[in-house]
């Protein structure tokens, strides 16, 4: 049983599907080779199986996947380092934590009272 929402989405989806050129097949082989004419978009795997074109898809997708997992490590990278001077600047003194797990610098301490 369909509710009122469901019914007028699926109305909806019989004119996109009437309005198709090709079918379905036929617009999901379009929007696979448009995305896999971009060297820098990503192409839908699920297209691919649904093609039988997995190789060629990852084969695409490989160069993106190595630049976003360098990024990805690059970002690691950069938070670990963040991490490491915010540790030595707390070991060192320049700041310290006020016990509820914030942490404030000596200025602020100075200024502000810290309550404990």
């Amino acid at each position: 049983m369909l509710g009122i929402d469901q019914h007028s989405r699926l109305k909806e989806i019989k004119r996109w599907l009437e309005n198709l050129e090709n079918g379905v097949k036929g617009e999901v082989e379009r929007r696979f080779n448009e995305s896999l004419a971009h060297p820098q978009r990503w192409v839908d795997i699920g297209y691919a199986n649904i093609l039988r074109w997995l190789d060629e898809a990852k084969a695409h997708n490989a160069p993106i996947r190595e630049a976003r997992e360098l990024e990805y490590k690059q970002r690691q990278e950069e938070r670990e380092a963040k991490r490491i001077a915010k540790e030595q600047a707390y070991r060192t003194g320049n700041i310290r934590y006020n016990g509820m797990g914030g942490m404030y610098g000596k200025k602020y301490a100075k200024t502000h009272i810290i309550w404990r």
